[in-house]
């Protein structure tokens, strides 16, 4: 059974040589339980008209799909490395995505995933990233 929810992300990524990106903001969206696995769907905004992001998790591990003007899949288990084709309008490229955090607590009713990683393409770390997503049944 689906359940609507509000939800707020703050995210951060760092870029080495510059300053701080964060993007902010809340939106409706869905849960669903299935399968001993929970999902969590939204629309983020954007000024291209925004993306399809869907959220998969379990205990240990949460997977985002992102699809959109640019679409990607990135999988966050704690300390592991895992590789992701990222396609952009200019092209795309392979980057591995390290989590250097996770912490997940969801419900049907409400819920916080907290991430931290690292994204590298060609052993070059690009950006330092935290990404936090709290929800809440409407």
């Amino acid at each position: 059974m689906k359940n609507n929810i509000l939800i707020t992300v703050e995210s951060r990524r760092h870029c080495e040589n510059s300053d701080t990106d964060s993007n902010n903001f809340s939106c409706d969206g869905e849960i669903l339980f299935r399968d001993g696995k929970y999902y969590i769907k939204y629309t983020e905004p954007s000024e291209n008209g925004g993306a399809s992001v869907v959220l998969k998790t379990d205990e240990k591990t949460v997977s985002m799909t992102r699809r959109g003007e640019s679409s990607s899949h990135f999988i966050f288990e704690s300390a592991r490395i895992f590789k992701s084709r990222y396609i952009t309008p200019f092209g795309s490229f392979i980057m591995d995505i390290k989590t250097r955090s996770i912490s997940i607590e969801v419900s049907g009713m409400s819920g916080k995933i907290d991430l931290g990683y690292d994204l590298t393409v060609n052993e070059d770390e690009i950006s330092e990233n935290n990404f936090c997503l709290i929800y809440k049944k409407k």
